[in-house]
């Protein structure tokens, strides 16, 4: 309901909002959110990634964000920052990203990405993506219960190296500390690990 709140107030607003839900979720009253497209228990145990990729299979704008139950725009001029983030910028820009800052003010990325590298620790909740690189790059892999968006920032790095990515300096969304990278936090560093050696060409540049 947070998440919902803080879409219903921006001053531009998305084309359409996509909820995928399972779980507790389903207490949830969604009348009112202007919800475009509803999908309930996705893709049965392959929890977050699975719940993306449904997104994604009915999304139909040109650029996609991902936001978790509970996050929320930052105010109400958060994606009217990434608009114009889009409208400057060239064809080739495929990613957009910025601050996510946590309830106790921690923020992701920690600092503004300088390197290849860097572009693995962007906020999914805080960057939009253009639809179409899901299908060059593929979608996100279920295996990965939580480091599903570094996998996947790996693999376009690995296609598109640098390219395309484009950091601005806003805080966009926030959220709270009681996800599960946050109370799972073995696996969280585990899957991490998985990714680097995956892709050993992001551990040094």
């Amino acid at each position: 309901a947070r998440t919902l709140r803080s879409v219903v107030i921006q001053t531009v607003q998305p084309v359409n909002v996509v909820v995928v839900r399972c779980g507790a979720s389903f207490r949830l009253d969604l009348s009112g959110f202007g919800i475009a497209r509803l999908i309930e228990r996705p893709d049965p145990g392959n929890g977050i990634a699975a719940a993306f990729n449904a997104g994604l299979s009915v999304a139909s704008a040109g650029w996609v964000m991902f936001l978790n139950g509970g996050d929320e725009l930052r105010d109400a001029s958060a994606l009217g920052t990434l608009r114009e983030a889009v409208r400057s910028g060239g064809l080739e820009l495929q990613i957009i990203g910025g601050f996510a800052f946590s309830s106790q003010g921690e923020r992701v990325p920690v600092a503004k990405p300088k390197t290849r590298r860097d572009n693995l620790y962007l906020s999914h909740q805080a960057s939009i993506f253009r639809r179409d690189l899901f299908a060059s790059v593929g979608r996100y892999d279920v295996s990965y219960r939580i480091r599903m968006d570094l996998d996947w920032l790996a693999r376009y790095g690995d296609r598109f190296g640098g390219d395309g990515v484009r950091f601005i300096d806003a805080d966009l969304v926030r959220y709270e500390l009681d996800g599960v990278s946050s109370r799972r936090w073995f696996r969280f560093y585990m899957e991490e690990l998985r990714v680097l050696l995956r892709y050993p060409a992001h551990v040094s540049l």
